[in-house]
């Protein structure tokens, strides 16, 4: 093949991959954000519990993809029930941004129930599309921050779509 051919076969690849997205497989999920995510791994006050939080983030055109792994002590979301834990993670995201829960439905991700959500920010005429899911002990989330109308536009489904559990 030609030297000239060669780089611009290259050239094609590298744009193709990139217009596919950064693929994150780890914390027990896979995803593929629209761009490079920044991980962050901190411990958070949940009423009387500390759960440790892994998030990967990015930014593209004022909107933010979130994935997020949180793991809770052995037998509290058995305890608590999935529906109560996962109606509070809901209710808890609303609460977190001051917003107003526009939609909240059952969402299915292969076997585990979970719930997808839209969340009004107040003020920021923004939007929260939120996917919440329970595997034993282990919270997941995948989280689109939007501007108001953009939360579920394309390139928001197409990342909360290939969230998976691993």
């Amino acid at each position: 093949m030609k030297p000239h051919l060669t780089a611009l076969s290259l050239a094609l690849i590298l744009s193709a991959a990139a217009a596919a997205g950064e693929p994150v497989s780890a914390d027990g999920f896979s995803a593929a954000f629209p761009c490079r995510p920044q991980l962050a791994s901190q411990t958070v006050a949940a009423g009387s519990l500390t759960v440790p939080v892994t998030t990967r983030s990015c930014e593209k055109k004022d909107v933010i993809y979130y994935a997020v792994a949180s793991t809770f002590p052995k037998g509290f979301i058995a305890k608590r029930g999935v529906n109560a834990a996962l109606a509070d993670a809901v209710s808890g995201a609303a609460a977190n941004v001051k917003g107003t829960v526009r939609t909240d439905r059952p969402y299915l991700l292969g076997p585990v129930m979970g719930r997808d959500a839209l969340i009004d920010v107040p003020g920021e005429k923004a939007a929260v599309h939120l996917r919440v899911f329970f595997a034993g002990d282990r919270q997941f989330q995948a989280m689109v921050v939007a501007p108001k109308g953009r939360e579920d536009d394309k390139a928001a489904m197409e990342f909360l779509d290939s969230f998976k559990l691993k």
